[in-house]
């Protein structure tokens, strides 16, 4: 088990620095930032609850719109599981579109998009606030279980952000791997 997490550990410093070289180009790290801001705003929406995406659709003023944006954005940086999830999300889907777009590279892409895509969902699976009705899984929960449903959800909520941040870093590990050999050749 030790070598293991060694070798996970080891694993990681390798990705990150694969990371790190494909954000010393400026295109990578716009497409960090665009990834960033909308996996972190629609994470930040979805713990909020069900106000905000209303007032967003409601006939108040442009000017009013936008401030509730602003917030939303300057939420991201508040609450440490958005943050991260976000960063996580915004990097290895700036990796995926560096892996898609190596032409050195000469392996099975399939399964870099699947994994990238599981723990984008997961993660919008786990996000949100049961209590507001505003979970993703909530509606489903509550058709099966009609009692005790949002208590359901919360847990569920809770295992699937952690699945989700698993799932996104081992991806993470494998996607930065592919960068950092890319990049070395």
């Amino acid at each position: 088990m030790k070598k293991w997490f060694r070798k996970l550990w080891r694993d990681f410093g390798v990705a990150l620095r694969g990371a790190g070289r494909i954000f010393r180009q400026p295109r990578y790290v716009l497409i960090f930032a665009g990834f960033f801001l909308i996996f972190g705003t629609v994470l930040s929406l979805l713990n909020a609850g069900t106000t905000e995406i209303g007032l967003l659709f409601s006939s108040i003023p442009l000017g009013d719109k936008l401030s509730i944006l602003a917030n939303v954005v300057l939420r991201i940086f508040t609450n440490p599981t958005v943050l991260v999830l976000a960063i996580l999300q915004a990097t290895i889907f700036s990796m995926l579109i560096f892996v898609w777009r190596a032409p050195k590279l000469k392996i099975c892409r399939k399964n870099d998009t699947e994994s990238a895509g599981i723990g984008a969902i997961l993660t919008l699976f786990g996000a949100g606030c049961p209590a507001c009705g505003i979970s993703i899984v909530t509606p489903l929960v509550t058709t099966a279980f009609s009692t005790g449903a949002y208590a359901a959800v919360a847990v569920f909520g809770a295992v699937a952000l952690i699945l989700a941040f698993v799932v996104s870093l081992f991806t993470f590990i494998h996607l930065g791997k592919d960068v950092n050999n890319v990049v070395k050749t």
